[in-house]
């Protein structure tokens, strides 16, 4: 007859909260929470007249039937780049790798949304405060991530 401890240690599986696990979560947290920006104008206007001020971020990357008949390729790709760093970032917690691919994709997303003016066509607007904020989380979070994955 096996005789029961009842004072034996039970062995938990507990997994400890890591430098690479918080830096992860809070770049993909603010990555898909910059994407709030899209609300934000793009481009500031000199000329409201042929276009309307309150065109917004989101209207320039997906078209408006008036004014921007189709979908502008290059802040598509920068918005799918927010997307897929900000999903590469999460999986960073079990392959660090996948946060270098994420640096990549953060980096090139703001590169993208700093050249918002070429993108829309018009040379004569300026940068609008959703592009530049983006560009900005998007270098902050690629900072972020470039600590988590290199932290030992």
């Amino acid at each position: 007859m096996k005789k029961i401890d009842n004072n034996a240690k039970i062995k938990k599986n507990t997994r400890s909260v890591t430098p690479v696990t918080v830096f992860s979560l809070i770049s993909a947290i603010t990555g898909l929470l910059s994407l709030l920006f899209l609300l934000g104008k793009g481009v500031t206007l000199e000329n409201p007249i042929r276009y309307p001020e309150s065109m917004n971020l989101g209207s320039i990357i997906f078209g408006t039937q008036v004014f921007l008949p189709g979908v502008n390729i290059g802040l598509l790709i920068a918005f799918i780049s927010v997307i897929l760093a900000s999903v590469l970032a999460l999986l960073t917690n079990y392959k660090k790798q996948l946060g270098f691919v994420s640096i990549v994709f953060f980096l090139l997303a703001a590169v993208l949304w700093f050249c918002t003016v070429p993108l829309y066509g018009n040379m004569q607007c300026g940068l609008g405060y959703g592009s530049i904020f983006l560009g900005i989380f998007g270098i902050i979070d690629a900072i972020l991530i470039f600590v988590g994955a290199t932290y030992r």
